[in-house]
């Protein structure tokens, strides 16, 4: 029995040489092409233009909702800092003296910080008892 890969090769076995002639067609329309032109390759000059539209193609169109979404926000946050605000001028240029109880307050936090804050002085430690050699032990024996 045939598989359906040979019976497909079979049927278009007689396309073949005509694929074949329509390649050679091709292939020698480009080598004229090729020659006509001289040794010089040809590929796109790089000016200025071209690297602004490839830009534009690679970086910004793909991901055009982005762009526009973080125009959006840079568009609220300057009006936001461009309009005018009346209360936040007042309210900082209005602030009151502490009272008496709470300068007293942060002076005694202030105090307890310093406190905390001062080095500790280590204690001296005494020099710890170092055994004798193993070789100057005497060995003791307990009996029961």
């Amino acid at each position: 029995m045939k598989t359906p890969r040979e019976i497909l090769l079979k049927r278009h076995a007689p396309v073949e040489t005509k694929l074949d002639a329509l390649r050679q067609k091709v292939l020698g329309e480009h080598a004229e092409v090729a020659t006509a032109s001289g040794s010089r390759e040809s590929r796109p000059a790089l000016n200025l233009s071209f690297v602004v539209r490839k830009l534009w193609q690679e970086l910004i169109w793909p991901c055009r909702r982005i762009w526009l979404g973080m125009a959006a926000v840079w568009l609220v946050i300057a009006v936001l800092n461009l309009s005018p605000d009346k209360t936040f001028t007042l309210a900082s240029a209005e602030t009151a003296m502490p009272n008496r109880e709470t300068l007293m307050a942060l002076r005694e936090q202030r105090r307890l910080l310093v406190q905390l804050l001062e080095p500790i002085t280590p204690e001296i430690a005494l020099p710890a008892v170092v055994p004798p050699p193993r070789s100057e032990q005497r060995p003791t024996i307990l009996f029961a």
